[in-house]
């Protein structure tokens, strides 16, 4: 009985989460059930297929039910682990219930995979049976990335230094410009030549 592998994340941000159950091996899962599809798609031509349709039916669904979840469901999480530093922060208030919705979600699925790491499980928890739930959570992080790139882009047309950032350095001085620390470590990236400032 295949369990998924699980690592525990830690946010970047300092209010972030902390002790989120991530999956590690979700592609190697996707590969072993790709060649459990290959096996069933073979009994369909068996000649003593006849018997045991009802059974191979059953199964073949189950397979393809669960290579869904899982592709989604590792969508899901990877998008979440970039957005949830931004919003552990409030950088984008605007957007901050839509995340904690998708987030209120995510973190139930993680808990109950914590508890029971069975692949097979999933097809147990019933918001993920319908096959359109996960997509409609991806859907929601895609406004909320597609509102962080707009944000973002905003900050660096108004002060082109920016640009020397990347998404999570520009995020961090953002979400704490007040922090003399946070600013001294990004001020070398966006002025060449100096090497670090005295706050008054």
């Amino acid at each position: 009985e295949k369990r998924f592998e699980t690592s525990k994340y830690d946010s970047a941000a300092p209010k972030g989460h902390r002790g989120v159950t991530l999956l590690k091996n979700g592609q190697d899962i996707l590969t072993e059930i790709s060649d459990h599809q290959a096996l069933i798609a073979s009994l369909y031509t068996s000649q003593w297929f006849l018997p045991f349709k009802e059974d191979v039916s059953r199964w073949d669904e189950k397979m393809n039910n669960l290579a869904h979840i899982i592709i989604n469901l590792t969508a899901l999480q990877r998008q979440w682990i970039y957005l949830e530093p931004v919003f552990a922060r409030n950088a984008l208030p605007s957007e901050k219930m839509r995340f904690k919705r998708v987030d209120e979600s995510f973190c139930t699925f993680s808990a109950r995979i914590a508890v029971d790491p069975l692949v097979v499980s999933l097809l147990d928890i019933q918001q993920l049976r319908d096959s359109s739930y996960l997509q409609r959570l991806i859907a929601q992080l895609d406004i909320c990335q597609r509102a962080l790139s707009d944000f973002l882009q905003d900050k660096r047309n108004v002060f082109p230094r920016f640009f020397f950032l990347g998404d999570d350095d520009l995020l961090e001085l953002l979400g704490q410009a007040s922090d003399p620390e946070v600013l001294q470590a990004h001020l070398k990236k966006l002025f060449g030549g100096v090497h670090g400032v005295r706050f008054d």
